[in-house]
């Protein structure tokens, strides 16, 4: 029984190693894209609405540059936890690349993902670092998307929520941009 009970508690933070991301303490690009396909079939299954959020933190390059990583990798948990804290319990807030974040938004159409990317823009903005003799107001882009068809999987979407963040960020950064 004790042997059973060790290889479960390990098997359970293997799991949690393998799925969250060890400095924001959200998912990681791996559970993101499980979870995301499951989501997507999910929503196809009962006709309900699908949005996928692509975020970047702007000039984050500049702040570890200037200020070093550790004030960097502070950055990335106050960005995490500010945009965690304004998804419901059922969406899914992904850490995919080093300041780059997703979000798996169930049963919210394009416009209700728009409004909630411009609420979470604006916290963001309204969030600033301060540590010492540092203060740093952080801004961010986001691309926004929705489920159109059946046909679309996860990396289709991404792909578009990606495109209008670039749209977003060639467009002066910190805002909010839909795919065409």
């Amino acid at each position: 029984k004790q042997r059973t009970k060790e290889l479960s508690t390990a098997n359970e933070q293997l799991l949690k190693i393998s799925t969250i991301d060890f400095l924001t303490n959200i998912p990681n690009r791996r559970y993101f894209f499980e979870a995301g396909n499951k989501a997507i079939h999910l929503s196809v299954r009962q006709g309900e609405p699908l949005a996928i959020l692509c975020v970047d933190i702007d000039f984050f390059k500049k702040v570890n540059d200037t200020y070093g990583h550790q004030v960097g990798d502070e950055i990335l948990k106050l960005v995490a936890s500010t945009m965690n804290k304004q998804i419901r319990k059922s969406d899914i807030l992904a850490r995919t690349g080093g300041e780059e974040f997703c979000m798996i938004l169930n049963n919210t159409d394009k416009n209700g993902a728009y409004t909630l990317a411009e609420k979470i823009r604006k916290t963001v903005e309204n969030s600033y670092f301060k540590k010492d003799s540092i203060e740093i107001q952080t801004t961010i882009s986001i691309g926004v998307t929705h489920l159109e068809n059946e046909s679309e999987d996860l990396d289709t979407l991404v792909a578009k929520a990606d495109e209008a963040l670039y749209i977003a960020k060639k467009c002066g950064r910190n805002q909010t941009a839909v795919y065409p």
